[in-house]
């Protein structure tokens, strides 16, 4: 009984179309928007125009119900938190400036929990379906 209800849920995580969101299984593509944090005093001093924007990064990615898969691509923006989707592009030197500062790397993105580790929560999810299938059985 488990081994077919396991098997059902397998076929209907295969007919999924990726990119729609019907079904069990949402595939989800596209830019990705992560606040880093406010812009350091050196760079305010010299565009006083950031000071309303907060530094963060626009990413490309892959995931699966909305847990990224893959995150790549990822360049340095301004961004606000009225509109966390729209980003402004930054002077070359503000990047190169940001970029030399460890405060404003990639690890330091602001992702919540499910985005950065749910995909492993799913895999660890999948394996004791399987580790409970193969209990049951016996």
């Amino acid at each position: 009984m488990l081994k077919k209800l396991f098997m059902m849920l397998c076929l209907c995580f295969l007919w999924q179309a990726p990119a729609q969101a019907k079904g069990l299984l949402v595939f989800n593509t596209g830019d990705e928007m992560f606040k880093v944090g406010p812009f350091p005093q050196e760079v305010l001093s010299q565009y006083e125009d950031l000071k309303s924007l907060n530094a963060g990064y626009k990413c490309s990615h892959f995931g699966i119900l909305w847990g990224d898969v893959k995150t790549w691509d990822c360049t340095l923006v301004g961004m606000t938190d009225a509109e966390p989707d729209t980003f402004y592009e930054l002077p070359d030197d503000v990047i190169s400036t940001l970029s030399k500062n460890p405060e404003y790397q990639e690890n330091k993105m602001q992702r919540n929990f499910w985005n950065h580790y749910g995909i492993f929560i799913m895999i660890l999810g999948v394996i004791a379906l399987i580790i409970i299938g193969r209990k049951a059985k016996d």
